[in-house]
């Protein structure tokens, strides 16, 4: 369980990613990290920090994080150790890719190996990087530079047909000479991601809708699984379904991960654990035992 965020707008964007993050704090709290890009995608400023956002990201930080494209991450580890080397988001320098994701990658050392045999060596054990390695080297063997929205997702299938097991990504690089947020689910759907609009003509891409309230976003859409969004500052989203499997969302999100005043499928997390529990009192009645708590 980790979360994470994606914002692509006109102007400076790591306040206010550092604000969304806050909002889903409880998703992870053994790091965190931002990552921007600036305009001209020329340069690229990363932060990360051990423990929550207040502790790991201070203002002296967000000073240096400028640029209107950029992702943020608050860590819970599924796989590797609860270093700095494995906090998220990761960049890659060819041709300038920042990405974070919430899942877990279940063919990580099988990535690893093909990586290496292609003289691509990973410098963490968290599983973003691989899938973030793939991408890259896709988009690369593509063309050398001034990389478009059909290379990326060409790069992306990629992503769908080697990376295995449950993530939702968003990344920020330029495509058509454009910043731009991608955000990416898995083909089953397992991992959450929401995308929210704002008057400005700001785009957010998250883990829980509380993160786009926080910030004065419109609920816009939820990617469909196996989806991927292209996101730029006062335009329309472009949506390609590059894959789908059966639907499978994770289950804890609504049980467990989610913040209660999360909305997932149209209703609050809190009034779908009510319902769960008022069925699951049903269920217990009618075996004729008499409870005086149902949880």
């Amino acid at each position: 369980m980790c979360g994470f965020v994606g914002m692509i707008s006109k102007t400076d964007v790591s306040g206010e990613i550092h604000l969304a993050l806050q909002a889903i704090q409880h998703r992870g709290q053994d790091s965190a990290g931002i990552a921007t890009m600036s305009a001209d995608g020329r340069q690229f400023f990363l932060r990360h920090g051990l423990g929550t956002v207040a502790q790991g990201l201070l203002q002296k930080d967000l000073d240096i994080l400028k640029g209107p494209g950029g992702v943020g991450h608050v860590r819970y580890p599924t796989i590797g150790q609860g270093t700095l080397e494995d906090a998220q988001p990761f960049f890659y320098r060819q041709p300038g890719v920042l990405m974070a994701h919430n899942g877990n990658v279940t063919n990580y050392r099988e990535l690893q190996d093909s990586l290496a045999s292609r003289s691509i060596h990973l410098l963490s054990h968290c599983d973003v990087e691989p899938a973030l390695c793939e991408f890259a080297d896709a988009l690369m063997a593509a063309r050398p530079a001034n990389h478009t929205l059909e290379d990326a997702i060409d790069a992306l299938r990629k992503i769908h047909q080697r990376v295995k097991g449950s993530y939702s990504v968003v990344t920020t690089l330029m495509l058509d000479g454009i910043p731009t947020l991608i955000v990416l689910r898995d083909p089953n759907g397992i991992r959450p991601a929401i995308v929210g609009q704002r008057h400005d003509g700001a785009w957010l891409a998250t883990s829980e809708s509380v993160a786009l309230d926080v910030l004065d976003f419109e609920h816009s859409f939820t990617p469909n699984q196996g989806e991927a969004v292209f996101l730029r500052a006062g335009q329309a989203p472009i949506r390609r379904q590059l894959e789908s499997g059966c639907s499978a969302p994770c289950i804890f999100e609504h049980i467990y991960f989610a913040r209660p005043d999360s909305i997932i499928d149209g209703k609050t997390v809190y009034e779908q654990r009510m319902g769960f529990g008022r069925a699951l009192g049903e269920r217990i009645r009618a075996k004729g035992i008499v409870a005086d708590v149902v949880v």
